[in-house]
């Protein structure tokens, strides 16, 4: 957040990395395709179990059969640079459903 100067009132991310501290907007969500190879879904999980009681954290959401860039119609169905790149309608239909109601709700 340092980056942006103000701090946001919410945030969505999708298939972010996870993987070091991080300092998060609440209330936030995270969306990950659950086949994510490039940015590992595992890390997201850990993040939010091994997290102390009481933080606040991000609402994980993760799409079972989904890979990376699962939200963009324009992503290849093939392996780029070693990694699987797949669209998910179901996936994608149900993220910007979730966005709206996760926006609507916190802004």
């Amino acid at each position: 957040m340092k980056r942006f100067g103000e701090r946001p009132r919410a945030a969505v991310a999708f298939y972010p990395r996870c993987d070091g501290a991080a300092d998060y907007v609440s209330p936030s969500m995270i969306l990950k395709g659950a086949k994510d190879e490039e940015a590992s879904p595992a890390l997201c999980v850990g993040l939010i179990e091994g997290a102390p009681v009481g933080s606040e954290l991000p609402e994980l959401i993760l799409y079972r059969g989904a890979h990376h860039r699962f939200d963009d119609p324009n992503a290849p169905d093939a392996v780029v640079g070693g990694i699987y790149r797949a669209f998910n309608p179901k996936a994608a239909a149900n993220a910007v459903t979730r966005i709206r109601a996760f926006f609507m709700k916190n802004l």
